[in-house]
């Protein structure tokens, strides 16, 4: 897991990151107006399943190379939970939640 907004790729703007059972979690400090990036490999037996946002917009969840970015955006400043689901044994997931 990392973010674009800092040179430790997260350490500031990523409060809190978990794994339970099949989903990762986080929350994440989002600056008002500025996008928000999330980079995430995909665990090797895992298919993606979507991605749930409480306090932004999700703009998209599309994999990029080996990474999947999800993008969110915020107008004001604001601490964003975030979820990402997935199934294990899957194929290769989908671009979009």
């Amino acid at each position: 897991v990392a973010a674009h907004r800092h040179v430790t790729c997260g350490g500031p703007d990523l409060v809190n990151v978990s794994w339970a059972g099949d989903t990762l979690s986080g929350v994440s400090e989002v600056v008002g107006g500025d996008p928000c990036l999330i980079y995430l490999t995909q665990p090797a037996g895992y298919r993606f399943e979507g991605v749930q946002v409480q306090g932004a917009e999700l703009v998209s969840a599309a994999m990029e190379g080996p990474m999947r970015v999800v993008r969110l955006r915020s107008a004001t400043p604001a601490r964003v939970s975030w979820s990402v689901r997935y199934t294990r044994g899957g194929a290769a997931a989908s671009a979009h939640p």
